[in-house]
């Protein structure tokens, strides 16, 4: 390295090392939004092969996974893929299995989590989260598409609605009064005034069958697809992910002396939380997925088929590891991300 360059980052101060990584943190990010979807169409895994030389140790490993799951849904790798992944598949497991016991448990679970979350966090902020899984959730339970009522949410536009409806009426009078005048004759007006009410009235009954088509409908059922429209969505999916972050939080806070302990260095539960769970974008470890499927699964486990260490075949990973029955859904790892296995 030059005097010069050395001279350089010498004299940069802390602030400015730290935005200049953060802004290549953010075209980072930048590139993988463009490049990458939230969640893809199955694909068939022996293509991950060509990531990697036939030399490389993960080479094998990925053969041998692709035997046994020839298929794979890859997710987003902006450090939000393991509660990407593991919500996605949790609800698609709910919807193709329909197990009413699974679901009546998830659905206690949810409005106990509700309470929680409300008791470390602001309720008001907690709100969106927490109502965007219910959503999801309920719309599973019953099995078709619940539609919001669009009075339900009011952010100012009734004012605006009342306003424009006022300006219209005063135009109508205005109008009125200048047809009166231009008019010399009163029949013509009379006529016009009854033509109008006519055309109003069609225009009424015409709505009043549209609305009796709507109700006469049958209610859109809520299928896999309709879960992967969500999923696809930045917005819902990133209120998801929030709610499984402010989960995993509060799971490793009320659990700080069990998981306390497989913390390295001087690090603190509370600073794990702050630094690596409740901000967004930030990779998933072992502890933060123990404790997420420590609240949310109990009889069935799920599967991380890991490239890591040192077997030929890969490593398989359960949570939670005391479950007995057969796993819900498979997870695939690689170093720093998430995807999903099919078979």
């Amino acid at each position: 390295m030059t005097e010069e360059k050395k001279t350089n980052i010498q004299n940069l101060e802390g602030g400015d090392l730290y935005f200049g990584t953060l802004r290549q943190q953010e075209e980072i990010l930048a590139q993988i939004e463009k490049t990458q979807p939230l969640l893809s169409d199955p694909i068939e895994t022996i293509t991950l092969l060509n990531q990697y030389s036939k030399e490389h140790k993960f080479y094998k490993r990925l053969q041998v996974i692709s035997k046994n799951f020839p298929l794979i849904r890859t997710v987003r790798g902006d450090g939000n893929c393991f509660y990407r992944s593991f919500f996605y598949k949790l609800f698609e497991y709910l919807i193709e299995t329909r197990n009413e016991s699974e679901i009546n448990r998830v659905g206690e679970l949810l409005i106990k989590l509700r309470k929680e979350l409300n008791s470390f966090f602001d309720p008001f902020t907690m709100q969106m989260f927490c109502d965007e899984v219910q959503s999801v959730f309920d719309q599973i339970k019953v099995g078709f598409v619940i539609t919001p009522d669009p009075e339900e949410f009011d952010w100012g536009f009734s004012q605006n609605k009342n306003e424009k409806e006022n300006e219209k009426e005063i135009n109508e009078k205005e109008n009125e009064i200048k047809k009166e005048k231009e008019q010399t004759n009163e029949k013509e007006n009379q006529i016009e005034k009854k033509k109008e009410k006519e055309k109003k009235k069609e225009k009424e009954k015409e709505k009043e069958k549209e609305k009796e088509k709507e109700q006469e409908q049958e209610p859109q059922p809520f299928t896999k697809e309709k879960l992967i429209e969500i999923f696809r969505d930045k917005f819902r999916s990133s209120s998801i992910i929030a709610y499984g972050r402010f989960v995993t939080a509060i799971t490793l806070q009320k659990n700080a002396g069990l998981y306390g302990s497989f913390l390295t260095g001087f690090t603190t539960i509370d600073s794990e939380v702050k630094s690596n769970v409740l901000p967004m974008n930030k990779e998933s470890d072992t502890l933060h997925i123990h404790a997420l499927t420590s609240v949310f699964l109990e009889n069935y486990p799920i599967c991380i088929k890991s490239l890591d260490g040192n077997s030929e075949t890969g490593t398989d990973v359960q949570f939670p590891s005391e479950a007995k029955e057969d796993p819900l859904f498979y997870l695939f790892y690689r170093p720093g991300h998430y995807d999903i296995l099919l078979k």
